[in-house]
């Protein structure tokens, strides 16, 4: 931005892409046509240090409430090869039918769901134009290249085959 930095509005598109990428992830979020959704309804960020376009970030998740009708996630976000987080939020839905907007309970075996919240993206790199993002995540298999929407939605895997390590952030060409 003018600043110099990456503007603090751009911080809720992380903290929205990575809890809607680990949502869709396990099956607890259908986007397109699931009958239960999740509104946000408090939002919140701290922050520590900078972080500069093109900075490659790291994004951590962790679930901290899960509530009969909500859910409170935390994210950190951490610059490149940084241990301390440059930013710390927290993100609440309230899950409601899709169609009413009447809250809904979240159904247990969703709620053991949201039990396993180790979730990690890293080497977070945004297209030149800004709308779009790619990033590695690790699986059992090794790692694997993802791309997104950067204002939220359906993640997309690149890679068929996983790669044994990834050191670099993935790069868009002009094109």
């Amino acid at each position: 931005d003018a600043y110099a930095h990456v503007n603090n509005a751009v911080y809720y598109q992380y903290f929205d892409t990575v809890v809607n990428t680990w949502l869709i992830e396990r099956g607890l979020l259908d986007v397109a046509a699931g009958a239960t959704i999740g509104l946000v309804v408090e939002t919140g960020c701290r922050f520590f240090a900078p972080l500069a376009y093109p900075e490659t970030i790291t994004a951590a998740l962790r679930v901290t409430h899960v509530g009969r009708t909500s859910v409170r996630y935390e994210v950190g976000i951490f610059g490149e090869g940084q241990d301390a987080a440059a930013a710390q939020g927290h993100f609440v839905h309230v899950y409601v039918d899709r169609q009413t907007r009447r809250p809904v309970e979240v159904p247990a075996v969703s709620a053991r769901n949201f039990s396993d919240t180790t979730y990690l993206l890293s080497r977070v790199a945004f297209s030149p134009d800004g709308t779009r993002l790619a990033y590695q995540r690790r699986s059992r298999e090794g790692y694997y290249i993802w791309m997104s929407q950067a204002a939220g939605g359906p993640a997309a895997r690149l890679l068929n085959d996983p790669l044994a390590i990834y050191e670099d952030a993935p790069a868009w060409s002009r094109d």
